[in-house]
């Protein structure tokens, strides 16, 4: 039986994109293991000790822990296909391993590095693009962002788009939230690429406006952001920690809009999760954001406080006037995790075919 390995260990911390993305990932791909057992193909998890088992009994598991985890990949185990499902996944080949794969989801280190920093990640991106015998891009921008940084690039290629988890339907979305309904939300991991600033920044000209952002406020920026709210003076700016699914999903269900001004995405889960709600997303017009929020998504023409606050008051009523929630639900639905597992599935099944390259 051939052997595939998939290394989800980030789906640790699923608080973050790549956690989140590597978990779910996992789960999809486990649903399919009778599918897959038919092909005479077993999948192997690379996983953190305490998810193991977590995806069932029809995978396979190496339990590792953030030591001994280097340690597997010069362990020879038989290893048809490996699967590294983010660019800087710790484990970067399996020894013997027939054929290797890697999902890319952004060369955002061109955006937020400079000087040594830069040649330093652009020369590790591209030796690891170089090593494998294909490579899954998130988004049509990330595969133009990596052939622009990348123009020698010839790997083989290929685009499949993220699952979105539609949570509208998993949970009952009835938690307590410690404020009234009818707010604005942003939800992210709250870095500066995220631009959660400008969205402060914002509700001093939104006074009849309630701003939740949700992240990791113990941070060093997030204490940044604290100072500026203090600045400010405002009194419409909530600060939430990382919450629970079903406090994230009831977030979704009773905020007003979702706001995500962000400067670096190589997809953007979260306006999709809202979407799936049937909410109005505000995005930049930056990176990838355009792609995963098509013509149904109110865009932020340019980043400036008061700017920003005049237009989501336009796309708002607008929003208000026309009540397109169907039409939103739709186009998120197209970003499912069962359209995603598919095709990496089918992709498996074709590489297993191949010979390894040589």
């Amino acid at each position: 039986m051939k052997k595939v390995v998939i290394d989800i260990y980030s789906a640790k911390n699923r608080n973050v994109g790549v956690g989140e993305y590597s978990f779910r990932l996992g789960e999809s791909l486990a649903k399919r293991a009778e599918t897959f057992s038919k092909e005479d193909v077993r999948l192997q998890f690379l996983v953190p000790k305490e998810l193991k088992g977590c995806f069932g009994d029809g995978v396979d598991y190496i339990a590792v822990n953030k030591l001994n985890r280097y340690f597997y990949r010069y362990l020879y185990i038989g290893c048809s296909l490996f699967h590294a499902v983010h660019q800087f996944a710790f484990v970067r080949f399996m020894l013997g391993a027939k054929r290797s794969l890697l999902t890319l989801h952004d060369v955002n280190f061109m955006y937020e590095k400079q000087g040594a920093k830069l040649l330093k990640y652009k020369k590790k991106i591209g030796r690891r693009i170089n090593f494998y015998d294909e490579i899954v891009y998130i988004s049509k921008f990330v595969e133009q962002d990596v052939m622009r940084v990348y123009p020698e690039n010839n790997v083989p290629s290929n685009v499949i788009y993220n699952g979105v988890a539609d949570t509208s339907q998993n949970y009952k979305c009835d938690e307590v939230l410690p404020f009234d309904d009818g707010f604005l939300l942003h939800l992210s991991s709250l870095q500066p690429k995220k631009n959660p600033e400008l969205l402060i920044r914002m509700m001093q000209y939104l006074p009849s406006e309630r701003l939740v952002i949700v992240g990791n406020w113990s941070s060093a920026y997030g204490e940044y952001l604290r100072g500026v709210i203090k600045e400010l003076d405002l009194k419409n700016v909530v600060a939430m920690q990382h919450v629970s699914d079903s406090v994230k999903a009831t977030l979704y269900k009773k905020c007003k809009a979702f706001l995500f001004p962000s400067l670096c995405e190589g997809f953007g889960l979260p306006p999709i999760e809202a979407m799936h709600f049937g909410k109005p997303v505000f995005l930049s017009t930056l990176t990838s954001l355009p792609e995963v929020g098509g013509e149904l998504a109110y865009y932020w023409a340019e980043l400036e406080p008061k700017a920003m606050a005049e237009s989501f008051e336009k796309g708002i009523a607008h929003w208000q006037s026309i009540g397109s929630v169907p039409d939103v639900k739709t186009w998120a639905s197209k970003f499912s995790w069962d359209a995603c597992a598919d095709a990496y599935m089918q992709l498996y099944l074709r590489l297993l075919s191949k010979n390894r390259k040589s």
